[in-house]
């Protein structure tokens, strides 16, 4: 029986951009008293203060993106890494069966998931932190028509993050920071079961898919998913 290797199946991955973006928060603070004199030969002078605008900025640091090392034969393999790869490809320790993963170059094992970290300064003016979609090719959504994937919900529309699920609020000396990690997660489509495709067609017969037909399919996803770019905005609003 031929078999379908990691060369027939090609190299199929997302590439994300971070876009980020800190909204600023003006915060001014005063009060204007008036006394007004009255009738007598001793005048008194109005007093006016008003307060000075002060300008508490937040911002978004220390942003990182991390995944799970799922290259086969690598010194962290199986440990989160630093990377904005996602990875269609079968898991790097499938060896069986007639499409398998197969090692070539720099080419990674299944990464559907990447997260998002980092820290907002000034998170005492933050009213809410959201992520949504900055630039997705239309061959995205189209490939989740197409069955092959499910694109996460943040790459769709606008998702607002839940505080003390999805960041953390720490306050000192009334200066506030807020510390988020998002996963942004893929899933296989209804084409596979939700499966990897690897794994899915290994419980197939020849007569119910064919390397033919398999070869195909796979070949259509690599033409359509390979090289491209998504991007998410992360906003921090003022309250």
């Amino acid at each position: 029986m031929s078999k379908i290797t990691r060369r027939s199946y090609k190299r199929k991955k997302i590439v994300m951009g971070i876009a980020l973006f800190g909204a600023i928060g003006l915060v001014s603070t005063g009060f204007a008293a008036w006394v007004l004199s009255s009738n007598a030969n001793k005048n008194q002078d109005a007093g006016l203060k008003v307060g000075q605008v002060a300008e508490s900025s937040m911002e978004i640091q220390e942003l990182k993106v991390k995944g799970l090392d799922t290259k086969r034969g690598s010194e962290t393999l199986g440990e989160e890494i630093e990377t904005n790869i996602f990875s269609f490809n079968p898991k790097y320790n499938d060896s069986t069966g007639r499409v398998r993963y197969g090692a070539e170059g720099d080419e990674c094992g299944e990464r559907l998931s990447l997260t998002i970290s980092g820290k907002i300064t000034e998170a005492q003016n933050l009213g809410s932190l959201t992520i949504g979609p900055k630039s997705i090719p239309d061959k995205v959504t189209q490939a989740e028509t197409a069955g092959y994937i499910v694109v996460p919900a943040c790459l769709k529309s606008t998702v607002t993050l839940v505080e003390n699920t999805d960041y953390t609020i720490t306050t000192n000396e009334g200066i506030s920071v807020a510390n988020f990690s998002y996963k942004v997660e893929f899933a296989w489509g209804s084409l596979f079961n939700g499966l990897n495709p690897a794994e899915y067609y290994d419980d197939l017969t020849e007569d119910q898919a064919s390397n033919t037909e398999i070869n195909t399919t796979l070949t259509s996803m690599h033409t359509l998913l390979d090289g491209l770019t998504v991007s998410v905005d992360i906003i921090a609003h003022v309250n």
